[in-house]
């Protein structure tokens, strides 16, 4: 069974010269608890994942389970796994690769072939080739496997379906199901499905700082957006009526296709779907409306 883990943090501060990665971040990750982290390139989240592998210095106070990581380096590989959005560009093959996490882990190689297999790689038949000669969602493949096939305690992924097509972001959300547990989870992603499906809390970063922590359920709700899209059946009465100008005044764009769309915040979507049904009673018209995801954070 796998023992929860804490993670605290107390006005951590990270600098590169003048650059300040990490701004004074104080945060407590609850045990067992399923934690994203997000925001925009340079906004300190390599740096933050770092922090709590104790794979650099800083500034203010780290602790795992009451222990830091820096100072305890050694304990707290034993008890991460970690699967990085880009693999080392090694030239050390997948066999060796394997072999080597095998024995530092102490997991037999059959346990993270499996876990290869579930993610539909096959490790045996590639188990010659370099590492870096693997292809993008191979190298992503391998990455996860080695962080499944780990009983650990704190699960850090990075971006982890960026590389891998629609099967097998599938079966990569069937394998984390089965084997997250009750280990701490950390995620850094972009994508809101993503985060919808494998999170209950969401820390966003900003200039290294944290401007945003509280449930996913809210975060997803400030972050989509509606569009809604138009289609006449009848142009040419559509346009006699005076429609097209009615949506040029409400912000609505008329594409090549003769399809008018405008995006709107999630909730100003259903009072605009109301006037449009309202306008358009007595006209052949269909309105679509979708969600769609805001990468901006």
């Amino acid at each position: 069974m796998v023992i929860i883990m804490h993670i605290h943090l107390d006005h951590v501060v990270k600098t590169y010269g003048r650059v300040k990665a990490l701004a004074g971040v104080s945060l407590e990750v609850a045990g067992g608890t399923k934690t994203a982290l997000v925001g925009p390139n340079g906004s300190g989240k390599s740096t933050l994942i770092r922090v709590i592998m104790g794979l650099i210095s800083y500034q203010g106070e780290v602790s795992l389970d009451g222990r830091s990581p820096y100072w305890n380096r050694s304990l707290t590989a034993r008890e991460t796994a970690y699967a990085p959005q880009t693999a080392p560009r090694t030239g050390a093959t997948v066999g060796e690769i394997v072999e080597t996490v095998g024995a530092i882990r102490e997991i037999k190689r059959e346990t993270i072939v499996a876990a290869a297999h579930r993610l539909d790689f096959d490790l045996d038949s590639v188990s010659t080739k370099p590492v870096r000669e693997l292809s993008g969602g191979m190298k992503q493949k391998l990455m996860l496997a080695l962080a499944f096939a780990s009983p650990a305690r704190l699960l850090i992924l990075d971006e982890p379906t960026a590389s891998l097509d629609a099967e097998s972001r599938r079966r990569f959300f069937e394998e984390f199901a089965s084997i997250a547990g009750s280990a701490t989870v950390l995620l850094c992603s972009h994508r809101l499905e993503e985060v919808r499906r494998l999170v209950d809390r969401v820390i966003v970063l900003r200039a290294g700082l944290v401007v945003y922590d509280g449930p996913v359920a809210d975060f997803i709700r400030d972050r989509s957006t509606g569009l809604i899209e138009i289609y006449a059946d009848d142009p040419d009465r559509f346009l006699s009526h005076g429609h097209a100008e009615w949506l040029d005044e409400l912000g609505f764009h008329r594409g090549s296709n003769g399809v008018w769309t405008k995006s709107v915040a999630r909730s100003a979507k259903l009072d605009l779907l109301e006037t449009l049904a309202s306008r358009f009673d007595r006209d052949s018209v269909d309105i679509v409306a979708r969600e769609v995801e805001n990468h901006e954070q």
